[in-house]
């Protein structure tokens, strides 16, 4: 990536860029490139933002709302949270496929 005569270096690449085969281009470890994201990040991304929603959700209210034992309120909403994303992810990946 040396620069050559009579061009001007190109600002976006620094030290720490990566060269992304996929996307042909640098990448900045830490920098998020949403174009580049494969039907299979999106759908464990999403996945998992819903799965852990749930599980917060569901373990504050059965602890605050049901009077439940904290410990045993987060043992549910994890256990919920998991069952929700194994449900979740295939049906996802599926649909982002299309």
């Amino acid at each position: 990536m040396g620069a050559s005569i009579g061009k001007a270096p190109d600002p976006t690449v620094t030290p720490d860029a990566v060269w992304d085969t996929r996307v042909g281009r640098a990448w900045h470890p830490g920098a998020m490139d949403f174009n580049a994201w494969r039907p299979e990040d999106t759908a464990r991304r999403f996945s998992i933002m819903g799965a852990s929603s749930l599980g917060t959700f569901l373990w504050i209210g059965l602890w605050l709302g049901s009077g439940f034992n904290p410990l045993l309120a987060l043992l549910l909403g994890a256990l919920a949270g998991v069952v929700t994303h194994l449900i979740a992810y295939p049906v996802l990946r599926a649909l982002f496929r299309r």
